[in-house]
């Protein structure tokens, strides 16, 4: 399937697999700088992410979807608050939050560009530090229930900002948030009742 915005397809077979973790679930992060795209003259740097899940992809979808999990999902120094936004976004919702991130708070807006029930999901920044944002969350059947692909586009900030948040320190923070994202949302979706 080809996404709104995009030259090639998001799937598994577009993300290195590593080998499953010792409990059977798949967790790979890639970092992908692309040409699709380009800003200043370099291309725009591309944070790919997949994880496996033992649950259903509509559980996975109907947790995203709730931007109260936001809060859930983030580690507890960010200090995020959801600001405004719909018990559960459809296409066209715009969601705010409010976090404390490298030091800054800072507010952060998008609107769900595309939606597709039980399959996908992705926001783009109307509002936020960064110069572009956007975040496409895909969820497939597996044998073992459920496989989370996430792409982020992004465009760092520019100015003073922008010297101290490269490309290079925003992909290992992606990457470190993924990490935190994808424990949390196991514990609470593989273990309903036990949290």
């Amino acid at each position: 399937m080809t996404h709104a915005g995009r030259d090639r397809p998001i799937s598994a077979n577009s993300i290195r697999l590593d080998p499953p973790t010792p409990n059977g679930l798949v967790d790979t992060l890639t970092y992908v700088n692309t040409k699709k795209r380009y800003s200043q003259g370099s291309p725009v740097p591309e944070f790919h992410a997949l994880a496996d899940f033992r649950c259903e992809p509509q559980v996975v979808f109907d947790f995203l979807i709730r931007p109260a999990n936001v809060v859930q999902l983030s580690p507890p120094d960010f200090h995020v608050r959801l600001i405004e936004g719909p018990t559960v976004v459809r296409l066209g919702s715009t969601v705010t939050v409010e976090a404390r991130n490298f030091g800054l708070r800072q507010r952060f807006s998008v609107r769900i560009i595309e939606w597709e029930e039980n399959h996908l999901l992705t926001d783009e920044q109307i509002d936020g530090p960064f110069r572009y944002y956007r975040h496409t969350r895909q969820m497939e059947r597996t044998a073992s229930g459920c496989r989370l692909i996430e792409v982020v586009d992004f465009t760092p900030p520019g100015g003073m900002m922008g010297m101290l948040l490269t490309a290079d320190r925003l992909q290992q923070y992606l990457a470190d948030l993924h990490q935190h994202r994808v424990s949390v949302m196991r514990t609470l979706l593989e273990n309903p009742g036990k949290t």
